[in-house]
């Protein structure tokens, strides 16, 4: 069986692959936490990886990572649960709802969500975090073509 650890180690390798980042930093601070955020073809996922979470590889289909780290000083950051909600909206303004799934393996926490996508297509992510714990919620965007 396909060790959990294993799928998030590389699903945080893909994550921070320098081929799919983007000129942006692709984290924001809010507060005390660092958020980090990703999109990218579902199918740079590997596929025994893809298999695991539950996603189809394919170049029409995109997902979506968000990580919530909380800083400590002098300390290594603490992955933290989140209430994370999100929708996609393309250049017309249609909107597409992402239901992000949490993934937990030994203390760290994922979101992912996986939704298809058209060549060449540009979208503009609105993500809402609110980790665990918090009273207000850090709401962003950031766009992607695909």
């Amino acid at each position: 069986m396909f060790n959990l650890f294993r799928l998030v180690v590389l699903i945080v390798t893909v994550y921070l692959s320098p081929q799919l980042l983007a000129a942006e930093s692709n984290q924001i601070n809010y507060k005390d936490y660092t958020i980090h955020y990703n999109a990218f073809p579902s199918d740079h996922l590997q596929p025994n990886v893809a298999k695991a979470v539950g996603i189809k590889r394919d170049p029409k289909r995109a997902v979506v990572t968000v990580v919530i780290n909380r800083n400590k000083a002098g300390d290594a950051p603490e992955s933290v649960k989140a209430n994370v909600n999100g929708n996609a909206f393309n250049l017309t303004g249609m909107m597409r709802r992402m239901k992000l799934r949490e993934l937990k393996d030994r203390g760290a926490v994922y979101y992912i969500s996986d939704f298809g996508v058209r060549n060449g297509e540009r979208l503009t992510f609105a993500l809402s975090v609110k980790p665990e714990g918090e009273t207000q919620e850090k709401e962003f965007k950031f766009t992607k073509q695909f």
